[in-house]
Formats: structure tokens, sequence, C-alpha cells
């Protein structure tokens, strides 16, 4: 069985047990607003959830270094000038930290409900290399690499140079495809697979990974047997595909660990993500105001994200029984991983 639990020890002397289920942060597809009547600087509606939820999630969560860039969080100055263990970013287990090229990007994915018209600020590897420096190295980071379009050759020589850097911190890599417009091709891959032993965590972006849910379930499990056949034992980071249905397609697949900001923008309810706005009738608060009823919304979200980490858990401990995740949906997801078992 792909699906498993492995134990991740950070440089810090701790261990994190998969599977991670981590909510992510980003000002990408939110509003901006200014932090005051006299003050020019803006601020990213997505803070003000960062503040609320904090306390929530101890175990971990993800923010962009674009967004600490550009303080575009409230709290970013806290982590990068050393007030690290007195701030909200000291409360979670573990801190991903990823290169921002998300956020710096024009336009927005075919899965986001806004299609976002902003002109983002200026962002380049130089900038991200800068903050990466400043971040203080008591704080259970796990830093992202910097993504590239090159060979993957290339792109493992210029991460093992990077985090040579930041050896406090737990090294994520970021496996791009070797040209834009492409999806991974594992059997380019396959030639340099015994390097990857040089990272903590190897990460893939969903959309990056095939055209259709099969054929991204697909080059997951041919990663997991990449890393299998060196006896590499990492986990695996599935970048955007924190969902209630997808997720547990890519674990059983062989991913470990999955973020995404689905749990902001749409409401998760009886396993599916429905758009937030429709708490009010299924959940009964059709007397709440509206910033109240987005809070209740993403309350409730964060409780099924915890109830799905149990789930997988509980996949693993059963062997792989699909009715785990109950019977709405047992026939659903595994006949999704039938379909991708009989193309690999």
């Amino acid at each position: 069985m792909r699906a498993r639990s492995r134990v991740l020890n950070h440089p810090q002397g701790f261990q994190l047990r998969t599977p991670l289920l981590v909510p992510s942060f980003s000002s990408k597809g939110f509003d901006v607003a200014r932090r005051g009547p006299r003050s020019k600087k803006l601020i990213s509606e997505c803070s003000q959830y960062l503040q609320v939820f904090a306390d929530r999630l101890q175990k971990g969560f993800l923010v962009s270094a674009y967004d600490l860039h550009h303080q575009l969080l409230a709290p970013a100055k806290e982590l990068t000038r050393n007030k690290f263990a007195d701030s909200l970013w000291s409360s979670p287990r573990v801190l991903f930290i990823d290169s921002g090229l998300y956020e710096q990007r024009i336009g927005s994915d075919s899965h986001e409900p806004l299609q976002e018209m902003r002109l983002p600020a200026g962002w380049s590897e130089d900038d991200f290399v800068k903050l990466a420096r400043k971040l203080p190295k008591e704080a259970p980071i796990a830093l992202v690499s910097w993504d590239r379009l090159e060979p993957y050759r290339s792109q493992i020589d210029a991460a093992q140079g990077f985090f040579s850097g930041h050896k406090d911190f737990l090294s994520v890599f970021l496996l791009k495809p070797e040209e834009e417009g492409r999806f991974h091709q594992m059997s380019e891959l396959a030639p340099h697979a015994g390097r990857l032993a040089a990272f903590d965590v190897i990460g893939v972006t969903e959309k990056e990974l095939g055209d259709s849910v099969v054929e991204r379930m697909a080059a997951v499990a041919r990663l997991r047997g990449l890393l299998d056949s060196e006896k590499i034992e990492r986990p695996i980071h599935v970048f955007g595909a924190l969902d209630p249905l997808h997720t547990p397609l890519y674990f059983a697949a062989g991913a470990d660990i999955f973020d995404g900001l689905s749990w902001l923008r749409y409401l998760w309810f009886e396993g599916v993500a429905v758009h937030r706005a429709s708490l009010a009738v299924l959940g009964g608060h059709q007397d709440k105001g509206n910033q109240e009823a987005v809070e209740i919304a993403m309350a409730q979200s964060l409780d099924m994200i915890e109830k799905l980490e149990r789930r997988l858990k509980n996949f693993v401990q059963e062997e792989g029984k699909w009715s785990v995740f109950g019977e709405l949906r047992e026939n659903v997801l595994e006949d999704a991983y039938l379909d991708m078992e009989a193309t690999i």
C-alpha cells in the first residue's frame, strides 16, 4: 500500500508524523485595505483570518515569502525582526514558508472562485534569498525552494546550494516541470531520483502533475515508486491539494503533506467543498452578519480538516479500507483510485 504514516525529523530535534494537512494563508484572491485612516500600508484580508485562527493551527500552517516581504500579513515584522518568541508565529509546530511565486503571478487558476485582475508587486529570487536569511533560526520552519523551470538536474543543484545555507530548517524541494506548459515526466526524473535523498520533503504542485485527477494521482504514484526504488523514505508534499475529495486520493497514491486555500475560499460541508455563502442555509446561521458567518464557515472547515486527517490515519491503520471516509464517498473515492491503478 502506498499510503503510509511517515516520521519527519526536524533539524531542531523534534519529530512530525504524516499525514499532515496544512491550511494556507495567501494574499492572492483576497482584498487588500489600508491598515488605518492615515496609513499608506496595505494589508491583505487574509491577515485577519490568520490572526483569528492562529491559535487553532498549532500543528502547522503555510504562508508566502512574498506576503512576508511586502508585509501583507500584519504580523510579518514579528517573524523577520526577531520578535518570534512572543508572536503568533511561535504557535504552530511547523511553519511552512513557500517561495511566493504563486502570489507574484498575474491571473488565477481555473479552480479559484475569483478571477483576479490585480497587478502584483515586485518579487525576485534575490528578494526571496534575502528574506530567508532574516528568518529566526529558532523558528520551526519548513522552507520551500525557489521555483525553477529547468532540467531536473539543474533544479536539484540549485536547491542543494540554497539549503546548504539554511540547515536549521526543514528543506522542502519543490520540483517543477522542465519546461513551461508541460506536466511532470517521471521517466525524465528517474535518472536523478537518488539525489532527492538530499532533501527532507519532495514537493510538487497539483496542477503540474497532469490534466485530470487520474493523471495527477498516477504521477504521485510514480514519484512514490521512484523514491521507494531508491529506498528514500521522504514525504511527498502536494501544493494546492487540500481538498475533502482530492486529498484522500493523493494520499492513497503515496503523498503525505497537503496544503491549500480551499478552507478559506469554500465551506467544507459533509465531505465536499461548497461556496462559503451557502453556510447560512446549510448550517442554520441565516441570522448572522456576513463577516461572522464567514468566520463560522472557516472554523467549521478547520474542524473538517482535523477530521479528515484522522480519517487518513485510520485509512493506513485499516490497510486501505475506503469505508473510513464515510459511506457517501466510499465508492466515489475507490472508483477513482481503481481508475488510476489501471493506468500505471
